[in-house]
């Protein structure tokens, strides 16, 4: 055989021989890959676009809009006043304050349903915020008190809108008059002034209590009361300046304890007023007068002025008695039960010195 020839690599339109003995292998030739321009890709790309890229679309808007956020919806809000309407006119005026209170106000829905209930502030405003649109019923909900307007309103709420509601309500009130009882009868006569200073006391349903000074004029007045009964009204003690209480038809006080009797307060009723007398407590003297003499001068009202002397000895009393107008005062001596004895005491000394005198004289006139 001739020698075998190596080849060392596959030419197109070439077999190779392996050499003798030598297993074969058989041959797999590389599949051919075609080569593709750019320009066809181009084209390729361009016709499916018109096709993929509304399905694309389809795909990928329900999740954008999901995404957005829902623009704000615009609330409406109430606000408004709880006032204590005292001359019950139906308007505030000016000094008449405001109920300051919690759940004041209450909110319900067009179907009855409770939104919310509302507290007032000091001055008695309230304010509802954040609502959506709709109708609304607004209503104050004080049972203790009177209602000089409308205690339920019912609201339609626009979209930024902003209602305002006022609410008049009207309480009890309880009243005090001090005076001066000059004779202690409890019946007040023209001429006798008020009492002013100290401190009234009104117990009130519970443990409500209210305080307040006397004036000037001697008066106190407790206004916006809640309704009901258990109020009772208590005097200042004022023993301590001379005062004690009097009893009588003007003077409406227990003169042992200072209370008034037990008062009901009601919507009807538009004040109830508790007058109190007070009387000076008679302070004993320890000054002696003596009357004056008998006169047929009428006699003035002007007391007699007594002034007492001490010293040495008994005391004497010099009182001058009331004179009528036009004349001098005149001036009168009183002497007491040991100046009386001295002078007594005296006379009977004087008569008995002369009547030893006398004796004396007589002897020696019939010794001559």
């Amino acid at each position: 055989m001739g020698s075998a020839v190596v080849l060392r690599g596959v030419t197109a339109g070439v077999r190779a021989v392996p050499p003798a003995g030598a297993a074969r292998v058989p041959v797999i030739p590389r599949p051919a890959v075609p080569v593709v321009s750019r320009p066809v890709v181009a084209r390729v790309l361009a016709g499916l676009l018109p096709v993929v890229a509304p399905v694309v679309l389809l795909a990928v808007a329900p999740v954008a809009a999901a995404e957005e956020v829902a623009p704000p919806v615009e609330t409406a809000s109430i606000g408004g006043r709880v006032w204590f309407d005292r001359d019950g006119d139906g308007g505030p005026d000016r000094g008449e304050p405001g109920l300051h209170r919690t759940g004041a106000v209450e909110l319900r829905d067009a179907t009855g349903a409770l939104v919310e209930r509302y507290a007032t502030d000091p001055t008695g405003t309230f304010r509802a915020d954040d609502l959506a649109p709709g109708s609304y019923r607004l209503s104050q909900v004080q049972r203790d008190h009177a209602a000089t307007t409308p205690a339920e309103v019912e609201v339609t709420l626009a979209a930024g809108g902003r209602t305002v509601v006022d609410f008049g309500i009207r309480g009890g009130r309880v009243s005090a008059a001090l005076w001066q009882d000059a004779d202690g009868d409890g019946t007040r006569d023209a001429g006798e002034p008020a009492l002013d200073g100290g401190t009234v006391r009104l117990d009130g349903p519970g443990e409500l209590v209210w305080e307040a000074a006397a004036d000037r004029s001697g008066t106190v007045r407790f206004e916006d009361l809640p309704f009901g009964a258990g109020y009772r009204l208590g005097a200042p003690d004022r023993g301590a300046e001379g005062w004690r209480w009097t009893d009588g038809p003007d003077s409406g006080v227990d003169p042992r304890t200072g209370l008034s009797a037990a008062l009901v307060l009601t919507a009807d009723d538009r004040e109830h007023h508790v007058p109190i007398g007070y009387a000076r407590v008679p302070v004993p003297s320890s000054v002696t007068t003596t009357p004056p003499p008998s006169s047929s001068v009428p006699p003035s009202t002007t007391a007699p002025t007594t002034t007492r002397w001490g010293g040495v000895g008994p005391a004497v009393d010099l009182s001058a008695p009331p004179s009528p107008p036009g004349r001098p005062p005149a001036l009168a001596f009183g002497l007491g039960p040991p100046a009386r004895f001295a002078l007594l005491g005296g006379v009977l000394l004087l008569a008995a010195g002369s009547l030893v005198l006398a004796l004396v004289v007589h002897r020696r006139t019939l010794g001559r």
